[in-house]
């Protein structure tokens, strides 16, 4: 059975969340990290630095997100990384080494850090619009990572005429797509997202069947606690009596 213990004795698996403004990036990510203080903002460029959003269980931390800003310049980056004669495992490290002073790549540098620290990527898109280009050279630096990934696409509506084209385009890029609601997820939901992620590399499968099982076991409690709150308001209703003298 595995255990908080296992858990705490295991690297604490991280995830940058990737994506453009008002598509769903900070929904998705307030509702993996179970964080109403994430901040949901439609202003593109709102989101400067990186954000850990640490998920807690037990008062232990079991998981980590990770808020990212956008891309600042997703074709400047892909030319330099295809232009790129270093080692492969050099790339994200020598791309933010020779642009870190470089203000026009602030937001790059920003995002790709998590990544040269161990982070697996999820990226979220509004599936109700059409691909651009530029979401294209996005989709092709983060497959140049090399990171385990991820690709979700947020149904915040019932439109899904460009979701065809959106599953094929992610299947060039990613190791798992899902389809996914954040305003209306559950928390079983929650927990089947989380299980997608053990496919994306099998090197965090086994750290990930340890988180999971230690959410199983919180969500378990949870619906416990609830059915005796339940069970008790029911039993003071139906224990209730008023008297009243009738005049």
């Amino acid at each position: 059975m595995s255990s908080i213990g296992e858990v705490m004795n295991s690297p604490v698996p991280e995830f940058a969340v990737v994506g453009h403004p008002n598509e769903g990036k900070s929904s998705v990510l307030s509702t993996l990290a179970e964080d109403d203080s994430v901040r949901v903002s439609p202003i593109p460029g709102e989101t400067r630095e990186c954000r850990r959003f640490p998920v807690i269980i037990d008062g232990r931390e079991v998981i980590a997100f990770i808020d990212t800003p956008g891309f600042q310049n997703p074709r400047r980056t892909l030319q330099w990384m295809q232009d790129y004669q270093g080692p492969d495992e050099q790339l994200l490290t020598d791309f933010v080494a020779a642009h870190a002073d470089n203000p026009a790549f602030h937001d790059d540098c920003q995002l790709l850090q998590p990544l040269i620290d161990g982070a697996g990527i999820i990226l979220v898109v509004d599936g109700s619009r059409p691909i651009r280009n530029m979401d294209r050279a996005e989709m092709e630096i983060l497959r140049l990572t090399g990171r385990p990934r991820m690709a979700i696409l947020n149904s915040k509506e019932d439109d899904s005429d460009f979701l065809a084209s959106w599953q094929a385009e992610f299947r060039k890029h990613f190791n798992a797509i899902r389809i996914f609601n954040s305003i209306q997820a559950t928390y079983a939901q929650r927990i089947a997202l989380l299980e997608s992620l053990k496919s994306i590399d099998q090197t965090i499968e086994e750290v990930l069947e340890l988180v999971l099982a230690v959410f199983k076991k919180d969500w378990a409690a949870r619906n416990h606690q609830s059915a005796d709150l339940i069970t008790r308001l029911l039993a003071e209703v139906l224990a209730f009596r008023k008297t009243t003298a009738l005049k």
